[in-house]
C-alpha cells in the first residue's frame, strides 16, 4: 500500500510546524511543501527581511515552543528595545528549524501555487490536484496529493488599491511592503532621495523609520478618516520596563476582553454581560482611562505630523478596547522623535489618486471635506504598506468551491443556496451576540467600511463545516486566526489539524452539525461587531482572545489548558510558548500513537 501524499502550501513558521508535526504523528507519509518564494520563512524569509525590520515580540514570545530562538544556557538577552527580535535572526531560526528538522529536502522553491481543484466530492473526496505558475504545458495537475494543508497564512497575497493595481511608471518605481527585503538595495541608493509610503499600519511604521534611517526623505501617506478607515493605534513595545506582549498576553488582561469562547466563568457576568452594574462600569473605565494614558504618551498635539496621525476612534470611546485598526507596538522609539521634529519625515492625509506615467510624482486628493485641491508630490518610489487578502486565491476560480469551503469570496458570487442557508444564521448570530454583550450593540460613531465578501466560515478557524458533515479528512487550514502569540499557536494549530487528518478528532459525537453550525456563524460574525474595520477587513482577526482560541483548541485535543504551576502564575503571568511545550507527545502518547519507550507505533489513521 502506498504511503498517504501529502502537500503543505507555505514555509513559513505554520507550514514548517505543520510538516514537522505530521511527519512525528505518521513518519511514513510522503510530504512535499510548496513554496511561492526562493527562500522559507514567510514573512521573514531573506527576499522580506531588511535590516532595520524587528518583531513585535521579545525574545520567547516568537518560536516554536520546542525550539527555542535562543538555545538554553545563551543569554536571552539582545540588547535591543524591548529585548525584541531582529527580523534577520527570525529569518536564520527558521532556516536553522528546516535544517535540523530534515525539511530542507521536502520544499520546492519558486512554486507559486495559481489553482487547486478537488478530485471526487465532499460525500466521497479523493484527494487534490494542484496547478502552479509556469507548469506542465498540456495543463495537467502539477502535483496531485490525498491531504492538503493550507500553511499561507495572512501574509501571503498583497493586497494593491484597485486605482493602482494597473499603475506603471518608468520614473516611479512601486513596490509593496512585502518586497522591500528584495529591494532595499534598490532603494538605499544615492540617487533615490525621497520615498512616499501609503498605509497606516505596523508596515508603514517599520518603512518609514528604514527610509528615514537612510537618510531619505520621507512622505508618509493616510488615507482621510472619511475615505479610509482612520490611523493605526501606537504603543510603545514596553512600559515601566514590562514587555508591552507579555502584559497582554496573560489570561487576567484577557478577561477584560469579550470573547464568545469564555463565558462559562463569573469574569463574564461580572465585566461584559452587565448584568453586574460595577463591573460593568470598572471594565468601561479600565479601558477608557489605558486609552488615554496611551493618547497622552504619543502627544499628537505636539506637532503637526502628530495631529495627522490622530486615531479614528477617540480615547473617550475606549479605541484599545475596540481596536477598530490593528494595534502595533513601536519598534524603533526613536521614530517617534523623527516625526515630530518633521525634518526627515511629512505625515499627509490624503489619498493616492494616481501616479504619473511621464514623471517622478504622484498625485495626492485630501478628503472631500476639507475643500483643499489635489497636489502633485514629487517622488523617488512609492511603497504600497496596504496590507493583505486574508486568503491566497487558490481556490477563487470555482465560486461553488470556494462557498464549500466557507472562504472568504465576493458576495455577487456567493450561490444563492449558500446565501439562504447562512442568512438566518448570520441574522441570529447577530442579535445574540449583542444581546450578551451590549456594549456591542453601541459601537463608536466612526465611518464603517462596507463589506464586499462573506466571513469565514471555518470550523475551528481550519476546517469547511461540510467538511465536518461529511468526514472528509482531506484538507485543513492551518494558522488562519489572527492572534497575538503565533509561535504558540503554530504548534496548537498545527496539531489540531493534523488530528483532524489523521482521524483523531470526531466533533459530530458531542456536538450536532446545526450545533456546529450556529457557533460557526457566530465566529463568523464577531470580529466585525467586535473589531469593527479591522475585523471588515480581516474576517479572522482576533487580537484580544488568544486565550480563549488556544483554550478550546487544547480542550477539543483531550488536554489540558492550564499549564502554569500555581493559580497566581496561570492568571497572571504571561503565556508563551514555552508553556506549551511537549503537548504534540502527550496528545500522542493519549492516542496511544507513542509506544512506553516514547516510539512512534504503528500508524492509525482513520
Amino acid at each position: 500500500m502506498s504511503s498517504t501524499r501529502v502537500i503543505i502550501i507555505g514555509s513559513g513558521l505554520f507550514g514548517l510546524t505543520a510538516a514537522k508535526t505530521y511527519l512525528k504523528v505518521d513518519p511514513s507519509i510522503s510530504l512535499t511543501i510548496l513554496e511561492a518564494d526562493s527562500g522559507l520563512g514567510g514573512t521573514w524569509s531573506r527576499d522580506r527581511v531588511y535590516p532595520t525590520l524587528m518583531a513585535q515580540q521579545p525574545v520567547g514570545a516568537y518560536e516554536h515552543p520546542d525550539v527555542p530562538l535562543v538555545p538554553e544556557g545563551q543569554s536571552k538577552h539582545l540588547g535591543t528595545y524591548g529585548n525584541l527580535i531582529p527580523g534577520s535572526m527570525l529569518c536564520e531560526y527558521m532556516e536553522k528549524f528546516a535544517r535540523d528538522e530534515g525539511l530542507l529536502d521536502r520544499i520546492i522553491f519558486n512554486t507559486k501555487v495559481l489553482k487547486i481543484e478537488k478530485k471526487g466530492t465532499v460525500e466521497d473526496p479523493h484527494g487534490w490536484d494542484i496547478f502552479v505558475q509556469g507548469g506542465k504545458p498540456d495543463r495537467s495537475p502539477d502535483y496531485t496529493c490525498d491531504k492538503l494543508i493550507v500553511a499561507t497564512g495572512q501574509t501571503s497575497e498583497e493586497s494593491i488599491p484597485e486605482n493602482l493595481l494597473a499603475a506603471r511608471s518608468s520614473f516611479v518605481p512601486i513596490i509593496h511592503s512585502k518586497h522591500m527585503g528584495k529591494k532595499y538595495e534598490m532603494l538605499a541608493v544615492e540617487t533615490v532621495s525621497r520615498i512616499a509610503i501609503y498605509g497606516a499600519g505596523k508596515s508603514a511604521l517599520d518603512a518609514v523609520y528604514m527610509c528615514a534611517k537612510i537618510g531619505k526623505r520621507v512622505d508618509w501617506i493616510i488615507r482621510p478618516d472619511e475615505v479610509g478607515s482612520g490611523a493605526t493605534y501606537f504603543a510603545p513595545a514596553e512600559s515601566g520596563g514590562q514587555s508591552t506582549n507579555d502584559l497582554i498576553s496573560s489570561r487576567y488582561v484577557g478577561k477584560h476582553h469579550p470573547s464568545l469562547l469564555a463565558m462559562n466563568d463569573s469574569w463574564y457576568r461580572f465585566f461584559h454581560s452587565g448584568a453586574n452594574t460595577l463591573g460593568y462600569w470598572f471594565n468601561g473605565y479600565y479601558w477608557k482611562y489605558l486609552s488615554k494614558a496611551l493618547w497622552k504618551s504619543m502627544d499628537y498635539n505636539k506637532s503637526e505630523n502628530g495631529k495627522n496621525l490622530v486615531p479614528t476612534i477617540k480615547p473617550e470611546d475606549r479605541p484599545l478596547w475596540w481596536v477598530n485598526k490593528p494595534l502595533a507596538l513601536i519598534t524603533q522609539p526613536e521614530v517617534i522623535d523623527w516625526i515630530h521634529q518633521g525634518d526627515r519625515i511629512t505625515v499627509h492625509r490624503a489619498s493616492i489618486t494616481s501616479v504619473s506615467s511621464d514623471s517622478g510624482s504622484i498625485t495626492l486628493t485630501p478628503a472631500p471635506s476639507s475643500g483643499s485641491k489635489p497636489i502633485h508630490l514629487p517622488t523617488d518610489a512609492l511603497i504600497l504598506c496596504t496590507g493583505y487578502k486574508p486568503f491566497a486565491p487558490f481556490f477563487a476560480h470555482s465560486p461553488a468551491l470556494m462557498a464549500s469551503l466557507g472562504l472568504p469570496m465576493p458576495l455577487v458570487s456567493v450561490p444563492p443556496t449558500i446565501a439562504e442557508k447562512w442568512s438566518p444564521l448570520t441574522q441570529e448570530a447577530d442579535k445574540k451576540i449583542t444581546k450578551l454583550f451590549p456594549r456591542l450593540a453601541s459601537p463608536p460613531p466612526i465611518k464603517m467600511a462596507s463589506s464586499r465578501n462573506s466571513p469565514c466560515r471555518l470550523y475551528r478557524y481550519s476546517v469547511p463545516t461540510e467538511y465536518v458533515r461529511h468526514n472528509d479528512r482531506s484538507l485543513v487550514f492551518v494558522g488562519m486566526a489572527g492572534l497575538v502569540s503565533m509561535g504558540a499557536y503554530s504548534l496548537l494549530s498545527s496539531l489540531w489539524g493534523v488530528a483532524w487528518l489523521v482521524g483523531k478528532l470526531k466533533p459530530l459525537e458531542n456536538q450536532s452539525m446545526e450545533d456546529i453550525e450556529r457557533h460557526v456563524a457566530e465566529l463568523s460574525v464577531w470580529p466585525m461587531r467586535r473589531h469593527l474595520n479591522n475585523g471588515i477587513g480581516k474576517p479572522t482577526t482576533l487580537p484580544c482572545e488568544t486565550m480563549p482560541v488556544f483554550d478550546m483548541l487544547m480542550r477539543d485535543l483531550g488536554l489540558n489548558p492550564h499549564r502554569k504551576k500555581g493559580w497566581y502564575k496561570e492568571f497572571f503571568e504571561a503565556y508563551k510558548p514555552r508553556d506549551y511545550r511537549g503537548i504534540l507527545e502527550e496528545w500522542m502518547a493519549n492516542e496511544g500513537l507513542l509506544n512506553e519507550k516514547g516510539v512512534v507505533q504503528g500508524k492509525k489513521e482513520v
